[in-house]
């Protein structure tokens, strides 16, 4: 169908009737081809127009794949860009700019925690600065819990260590509205409670997307939730798909129950379980079911290898010192990796670094990977914090484009007409010359109007930094991994410290859990496994003990070996390994 060959239950899922449709997906099933080929069955039978169809996803990167890849389906070359696709957040802002009676203004992440800097030394000069982020981040989860300043107490959250909340809360979301903008969390609380309290406009919008289709369901949060109840009708016809077993985002305010939850609100869905993994060989699925203890687990397609390695040493240097040695040898030594991809592919199918992730729980290992990395010369890329888009340089760009829109100029057109005469010297050097390469290429690449052109970059953030397609070792938190995949993954830290998380109170164990499976399951072919027995985070050092995540694994799927800085310690029960672990 459409030029895949479907499996029997992702033809089910598509070829659904006009009722509602639960989707369960896990890793490497096809939720993608399946939800693309749901659009395209809609518009082939008739059944929708393509300007009916609203598919909503979680970030920029997620939503230019899925319009990538309609547009490469030889019946949608002709309505394709017809169809609504967009982030939540996307779809916010333009149902704000459209309804509100006076503009809304978007501030980019960097400005709005200025704004939160400005009013904690106007108004509370005792909060200690250097929590400002987690401020941001709880004021965040408040709204996404659709609560208002006026409603909101410490003890709704158990915040009762964050000094001032409420009356920070309050002062801060004055301080927005008295300057007629709002953040990224006020685009979803706003929303909901504009359709909410108008049911003329949320008919409205529904029958302009009468077809509404969600991906990635199981990260949703209760603001999210309420947007999709305004968007659907209980009969519907709507589609989510989306895998609780992924549920990782709990610090946003997302749950696994909104998943669950729609067979009590909508009984009349009918739930569809996609079972075979295309992607996934059997040696991680087993073991990825192993750490959720699950009772139907999905059916790989393809043998794996016999053991997982999982390797101990002495502390996170030597650590790192050990994953990087792994790069150097999978890729053939970094003297010649100009010619890595055509000496062919190393002895874990390795043919060039980006096909390598090292995953980790928190920003610190990170830390400790790059120096390591950039000390021996290896290539990688981080997801940054800021997206080139949110710089001050870039916003003051995107209002001069803006204010052209009525001369009726494309994206590519705009952005030269904005830079003739453009004396800041920041476009002229470094980083501002890469900036402006990236957005040329944006603009001339894109099919869409300038003012939809300005608003998609506007909802950037540091998340759409990645590019798969950069030779270079991926180095990132196992949240950040999730929707990606690599023939390589490395994951160190599994440290009983690290997975589960322990060193921070707000840790959720099962979700934990859930993030170790996730990182698991993004390796299309091997997945290693380090810890160090000595760790030193946040000024603290850390004596440490495996995860018992690994445990969870099965221990008859797994190759140990101790290395430390004097001798490799073979494992009682594991055979002399090489450097990687075979």
């Amino acid at each position: 169908m459409f030029g895949f060959q479907l499996t029997a239950s992702q033809q089910r899922a598509v070829s659904h009737g006009p009722g509602p449709v639960v989707v369960c997906a896990g890793p490497g099933t096809g939720k993608t081809r399946t939800l693309i080929c749901r659009i395209a069955w809609l518009i082939d039978q008739g059944l929708a127009a393509p300007e009916e169809i609203l598919a909503v996803t979680f970030t920029q990167k997620a939503a230019e794949e899925m319009r990538r890849r309609l547009e490469g389906l030889k019946e949608g070359e002709t309505w394709a860009s017809r169809v609504r696709i967009s982030t939540f957040h996307g779809l916010c802002l333009r149902l704000l700019q459209e309804n509100l009676p006076t503009p809304f203004r978007l501030l980019s992440e960097p400005q709005a925690l200025a704004v939160l800097k400005e009013t904690i030394e106007e108004s509370f000069p005792e909060f200690p600065l250097r929590r400002l982020k987690e401020l941001a981040r709880r004021i965040g989860v408040t709204k996404n819990h659709l609560l208002p300043p006026e409603t909101t107490t410490t003890k709704a959250f158990s915040w009762d260590d964050l000094p001032f909340f409420p009356e920070i809360y309050k002062a801060y979301q004055k301080k927005l509205v008295e300057g007629g903008v709002g953040d990224f969390d006020d685009l979803l609380i706003r929303t909901v409670n504009l359709l909410e309290k108008d049911p003329i406009l949320k008919d409205q919008v529904r029958r302009r997307y009468p077809f509404v289709l969600v991906d990635e369901f199981q990260d949703i949060n209760l603001a999210q939730y309420r947007l999709f109840q305004s968007l659907s009708r209980e009969e519907g016809p709507w589609m989510v798909i989306g895998d609780p077993n992924q549920a990782i985002y709990g610090f946003r305010g997302s749950h696994p129950d909104y998943f669950f939850r729609l067979k009590e609100i909508y009984p009349k869905a009918e739930w569809i379980v996609l079972e075979e993994s295309f992607r996934l060989n059997a040696t991680v699925v087993q073991a990825a079911h192993g750490v959720l203890k699950s009772e139907t687990p999905i059916k790989a397609l393809k043998a794996g290898p016999p053991l997982i390695p999982v390797i101990g040493l002495d502390d996170d240097e030597s650590e790192a010192e050990y994953i990087a040695e792994i790069v150097e040898k999978e890729v053939g030594g970094l003297s010649f990796l100009s010619a890595a991809s055509s000496e062919g592919p190393g002895k874990w199918g390795v043919r060039s670094l980006a096909d390598i992730a090292v995953l980790y729980r928190l920003h610190a290992q990170g830390d400790r990977l790059a120096e390591v990395f950039t000390r021996r010369g290896i290539p990688f890329q981080r997801v940054s914090e800021i997206h080139w888009a949110e710089f001050p340089e870039t916003r003051i760009l995107l209002k001069k484009i803006q204010a052209l829109k009525g001369k009726d100029l494309s994206p590519a057109a705009a952005v030269e007409e904005s830079m003739a005469g453009e004396k800041d010297p920041f476009w002229t050097v470094g980083e501002g010359v890469e900036v402006l390469k990236r957005l040329r290429s944006q603009a001339a690449s894109f099919s869409g109007s300038l003012s939809e052109f300005v608003e998609d970059l506007s909802l950037l953030t540091g998340l759409d930094t990645f590019e798969p397609e950069q030779e270079a070792v991926a180095l990132l938190t196992l949240h950040a991994a999730k929707g990606l995949e690599f023939p390589l993954v490395i994951i160190s830290g599994c440290e009983e410290t690290l997975l589960p998380l322990s060193l921070l109170k707000e840790s959720e164990p099962e979700e934990e859990r859930r993030l170790f499976y996730v990182g698991l399951t993004r390796a299309v072919d091997r997945v290693v496994l380090t810890w160090a027995r000595r760790r030193t985070l946040f000024g603290r050092r850390l004596d440490q003990r495996r995860s018992p995540f690994v445990e969870d694994m099965g221990r008859e799927l797994l190759e140990e070996r101790s290395l430390s800085k004097g001798k490799p310690r073979k494992s009682p029960r594991s055979r002399q390994l090489d450097l990687f672990g075979r």
